[in-house]
């Protein structure tokens, strides 16, 4: 990372001598939003794109195929319409006319076609996404076919987003799409007022087939890891909106800021290690479930989510067909209980593991809660320090058999498998599997009349794995200052550019 932002500041003065001026003359002239990130810019290349924090620096200057909307259904963007053959693994796209990239050339089908296949081929933290792309064909310069091995119940989420940002083929060919990002978005980067680290500055650009997105003549996305200096800044006016967290919710309101909660994400443990190779007590299914029931979700929604949560012993949404109300309370506390687990598993006098501190990154207080809560059962845990920037690469890359998370939920069961159960999932490193959650996934993926039943009962059968070590389903805080209104999207932690609003 720390390559691409140094060579983007090196390459500035290049991409400002080619880079549109901002437009003028409209109702919204001078408006500039200001938003507060709280993770800071992997690459602007669209073939490398990642989800949750991300998307919204790559939003400005690229468009996608379609375009999420708040309540989570799509709507047409660089497609105009698609539409399924009957086996539901051919999609075919009708692209827009008449659209360019901010270099001149034009974006058709050859050039979504080239973005796709490379999204899949580049080995990027969300590319297992399209690992069943077999093919992207250019009949004619305004359509698109996407065949897959095999129906996709999620992909057209996915290319609501990241998954069909659609870069300039002549930027990728010249291999500076990284840090030049060049795309047919209703921005693009003003590099002259970008600093690596500090701020990202986008300007309108001239001629966007769609200037209803244009709210704004001038975007800045600043990102500020701390959530104290965060939150200051908001206040003092410095920026205009961004992400809290919970032990900040009295702050803010008293500050005067407008606050918007959305149920995204699911908190708790993702116990990585379900084959014991790093940690052998992991294997054993009775440690697992020892963990769920060591956890004091009451406590643990108080002390570090204000009350702002649901508990919950489940990783699927309240709108995903996999939802199962029963599991909400599949492991109460109950200390006794996993020290009894504990010791017919043969580890009485407990066992150590090794976890990323969260501290960087999420509540400080996450440390010695769940630190005591585990010790309570004979769990030690050693927290290894790290980054904000370190900790979702650490999580992601197989370093710990455990790991903290706040996983994004979703309402597509098949969607929640590829993201976190299949054994290319992005938060399933070490690609750990079963013959019942293959099966259970096939049916899913495949079988539309009896994916419902499947999904339900694959999520069981990962509760009573206890795979994972949910506590809450928990609010993610978005503030915005008096003058400026936003609308969050379900599903999504950051929301899309395209949403902010002045007040008046």
């Amino acid at each position: 990372m720390v390559g691409v932002l140094a060579a983007l500041s090196v390459t500035a003065g290049l991409l400002a001598a080619c880079a549109p001026q901002a437009q003028g003359g409209d109702e919204h002239t001078s408006r500039t939003l200001t938003v507060a990130t709280k993770i800071d810019l992997a690459t602007f290349d669209p073939g490398l794109a990642n989800s949750a924090h991300q998307p919204v620096y790559l939003q400005p200057v690229y468009d996608s195929l379609v375009r999420r909307l708040p309540d989570n259904t799509l709507e047409p963007m660089l497609a105009t319409a698609w539409e399924w053959d009957e086996s539901k693994t051919i999609l075919t796209f009708t692209l827009r006319h008449g659209v360019t990239f901010s270099d001149g050339t034009p974006m058709n089908a050859d050039a979504v076609k080239i973005n796709l296949l490379r999204f899949r081929d580049s080995n990027g933290p969300t590319a297992a996404r399209f690992a069943g792309v077999t093919a992207v064909e250019a009949p004619s310069d305004d359509t698109v076919v996407v065949t897959l091995n095999a129906p996709d119940p999620a992909i057209l989420d996915y290319l609501g987003n990241q998954a069909s940002f659609i870069g300039s083929p002549a930027a990728i060919d010249a291999g500076t799409i990284g840090t030049e990002p060049v795309g047919s978005g209703p921005y693009v980067l003003d590099a002259d007022k970008t600093v690596p680290g500090s701020q990202y500055t986008y300007v309108k650009r001239e001629g966007y087939w769609d200037p209803e997105l244009q709210v704004y003549d001038t975007i800045v996305l600043k990102p500020i890891p701390d959530m104290t200096a965060r939150l200051s800044a908001i206040i003092s006016g410095q920026v205009d909106a961004g992400t809290i967290e919970p032990i900040q919710l009295d702050q803010a309101k008293g500050a005067g800021l407008s606050v918007y909660e959305n149920d995204v994400n699911w908190a708790g443990l993702i116990i990585f290690d379900r084959d014991g190779t790093m940690v052998p007590a992991l294997a054993d299914v009775r440690v697992r479930q020892a963990i769920n029931y060591a956890l004091d979700r009451d406590a643990l929604i108080e002390q570090i989510h204000k009350g702002l949560a649901k508990p919950t012993s489940q990783i699927f949404a309240e709108e995903s067909s996999a939802f199962d109300p029963s599991l909400d309370d599949a492991y109460g506390l109950d200390v006794e209980k996993a020290k009894k687990l504990m010791a017919d598993a043969g580890y009485a006098d407990g066992f150590s593991v090794t976890m990323p501190d969260p501290s960087a990154t999420f509540n400080p207080a996450l440390t010695a809660v769940i630190g005591q809560q585990l010790a309570d059962i004979g769990i030690a845990v050693n927290w290894d320090s790290g980054t904000t920037a370190d900790y979702i690469p650490n999580v992601i890359s197989g370093k710990y058999p455990m790991a903290y998370f706040t996983l994004n939920q979703s309402g597509i069961p098949w969607q929640d498998i590829t993201v976190a159960l299949a054994p290319d999932a992005t938060f399933n490193p070490l690609g750990t599997t079963t013959p019942e959650v293959a099966e259970l996934s096939k049916t899913i993926q495949t079988e539309p009349d009896e994916a419902d039943e499947a999904a339900r009962t694959l999520n069981r059968y990962v509760t009573e794995q206890a795979w994972f070590a949910p506590y809450a389903r928990i609010s993610t805080l978005f503030v915005s200052r008096p003058d400026t209104t936003l609308e969050v999207q379900r599903f999504q932690v950051v929301p899309s550019i395209y949403y902010y609003r002045p007040a008046s």
